[in-house]
């Protein structure tokens, strides 16, 4: 395709030689137990087990565990586990540092993960999920937006308002998509989100914040041969039969994952 001087100008330039002189290491390690996820039922567990003696390792993606004092348990913060293979094999990227655990059993607390909705203008910049604006508030102390308007299906995540007002943000519009909501654009200006229409009633802002509702995060429990079952009562998917040595806690198996019926519908 012809060079576009005026796109490489606005998008910025990359260092080629960005990165090229770190260095990457791979240790070998065992655990007795390995905890992935640092939520509340993750530390529980790694608490729990520590109290029997040494070997307990908690893996965290997060920035927020990096300092935490869990007696008796080692914590890697921001990690994270690439996958569960045969033989309870758990490699960690922390960084610079390939972590190679062989684990004498294994506990999944992945917890669960907000569904986008899809819906013209879903992919403008400033149309992001509820966890999202969590860790730029948060984490990074970053304030979203000037104006934001929150469509949302289960009540964690109509939540997110009070934490946007809490940052400064105004929110002039909160719309629960399980009261007969049907449609839904999002409307910009240079990419970025400008308005967004609810049944045809427009609303200006500069971020829309979207979910439909919370789905157990299994992937790590599928790929080390867990069963994954839909759930007819929670319309979401759950792990049922887990391999030996490998446990799940939390959300991941659908514990406190609220029933989103979304109603919002594309016309078209």
């Amino acid at each position: 395709f012809p060079r576009s001087e005026s796109l490489v100008e606005s998008s910025g330039r990359l260092d080629e030689h960005a990165g090229h002189s770190r260095r990457y290491d791979v240790e070998h390690r065992r655990a007795r137990l390995l905890v992935i996820g640092g939520g509340q039922a993750g530390r529980a567990a790694a608490l729990a087990a520590a109290t029997r003696g040494p070997g307990v390792v908690l893996v965290d993606e997060g920035v927020r565990l990096r300092d935490a004092d869990l007696s008796g348990v080692e914590v890697l913060a921001p990690a994270r586990a690439l996958g569960i293979w045969e033989g309870r094999l758990v490699p960690v990227d922390a960084g610079t540092v390939l972590y190679r655990y062989r684990a004498e059993r294994v506990v999944v607390a992945t917890g669960a993960t907000e569904q986008p909705l899809v819906f013209p203008g879903n992919d403008l910049a400033g149309v992001m999920l509820p966890d999202a604006v969590r860790r730029l508030v948060r984490e990074f102390s970053i304030r979203p937006g000037q104006r934001a308007v929150v469509l949302a299906a289960d009540d964690r995540s109509l939540g997110i308002a009070d934490t946007l007002r809490e940052a400064g943000v105004a929110v002039p519009r909160v719309v629960d998509l399980r009261h007969g909501a049907r449609t839904v654009e999002a409307r910009g200006r240079g990419g970025r989100v400008r308005r967004v229409a609810v049944d045809g009633e427009a609303t200006d802002c500069d971020v829309v914040v979207v979910s439909g509702g919370r789905q157990p995060a299994y992937s790590l429990l599928s790929q080390a041969g867990g069963r994954v079952e839909y759930d007819d009562g929670l319309k979401v998917f759950v792990p049922t039969d887990l391999p030996d040595g490998i446990e799940a806690v939390g959300s991941v198996t659908g514990e406190g994952v609220e029933r989103a019926e979304v109603a919002a519908a594309y016309e078209g």
